[in-house]
């Protein structure tokens, strides 16, 4: 008779507390990154709105004329 072996040669672990695993939060965090560093490079390139508003002086010197 062949005998049955009764230890798991699962390559996976079983799941513990509550069956949640560390991946769904290793990629909240790889998708917080990515969105932290594109605001970074986007925010840095783009020109304040501002820029091309004149100064207060600019627009005194305009009412004077």
């Amino acid at each position: 008779m062949k005998r049955i072996d009764t230890v798991s040669h699962n390559p996976r672990p079983a799941r513990q507390h509550g069956g949640l695993s560390a991946r769904p939060g290793r990629f909240t965090a790889a998708l917080a990154a990515a969105i932290v560093g594109m605001v970074a490079i986007v925010g840095s390139v783009a020109a304040p709105a501002y820029a091309d508003y004149p100064s207060w002086s600019d627009v005194q010197k305009a009412k004077a004329n």
